[in-house]
């Protein structure tokens, strides 16, 4: 693997790169965490055709015409598989499985992601869910959560009241993530220590921009798809790649030495 540090402001400056016009249409949070996935990963590995990825709890609808999997979409020269305990018919190169007992062997793959699937673990499950993803990873483990904070846990109040109260339309994940509680950062540190591992932390999305638009897109979704498109577009495009200033969510991955 390549020895070097990806910053935040070297992801910036690179700008959204060459994406499929399609991935321009999907949801700015997703399109956040998987653009910024492909130039960490791109990055880190130059040769991108000699990679295997796992994205673990990465299923999704069958977005458009030839669409294989989001990291797909943002790594298409990568040897890619997901897997999540359902799979949408039609991805391909997809496995059905749970995080907490991958079907692989150890060191199957150099990359082995998990963008916001953290949070949707029961806490008492987290640190088997996290040894398995660094069991079948031969390099990087690359993560991505809303961990606990107060500027993240008031967000996802203010969201999820506005969502119910608002809108009569509530997000099932957001009340999973209060059921089951955002992670805390000192467990994830204490896992890193433990294990010997070497971590690379950089914060990923700012909170208040993540409130202004998932309100906005949720109000669309239910009024006019067609904005919610151009809305999508217009942030993917010219904004997501400078939405790096805090509060944040934090992004991590961990190497093992």
């Amino acid at each position: 693997m390549t020895d070097q540090v990806i910053s935040a402001a070297a992801i910036t400056a690179s700008g959204p790169g060459h994406v499929q016009d399609e991935a321009l249409t999907l949801s700015f949070d997703l399109y956040e965490r998987y653009s910024t996935l492909g130039h960490i990963v791109s990055g880190l590995f130059p040769v991108e055709e000699q990679l295997h990825i796992l994205d673990v709890g990465a299923n999704s609808p069958y977005l458009w015409t030839g669409f294989s999997s989001l990291v797909k979409t943002f790594l298409p020269e990568a040897r890619c598989t997901i897997t999540d305990v359902e799979i949408t018919a039609g991805l391909r190169d997809a496995v059905a499985a749970s995080g907490l007992q991958l079907p692989f062997a150890d060191q199957t793959f150099d990359v082995v992601c998990a963008l916001d699937t953290l949070e949707h673990i029961p806490d008492q499950d987290r640190e088997v869910f996290l040894n398995e993803l660094l069991r079948v990873s031969g390099e990087i483990v690359y993560l991505t959560f809303p961990y606990s904070s107060v500027e993240n846990v008031w967000a996802e109040r203010v969201v999820d009241t506005y969502l119910l109260d608002v809108l009569h339309s509530p997000v099932p994940q957001l009340k999973e993530h209060a059921a089951f509680g955002l992670p805390h950062l000192s467990f994830l540190d204490e896992l890193i220590t433990s294990r010997n591992l070497t971590a690379i932390t950089c914060g990923h999305g700012n909170v208040d921009v993540w409130v202004f638009m998932m309100m906005a897109s949720h109000t669309l979704r239910t009024h006019s798809l067609e904005m919610l498109r151009e809305l999508n577009v217009n942030f993917n495009r010219d904004c997501s790649a400078r939405d790096w200033r805090g509060p944040m969510r934090s992004s991590r991955s961990a190497r093992a030495n």
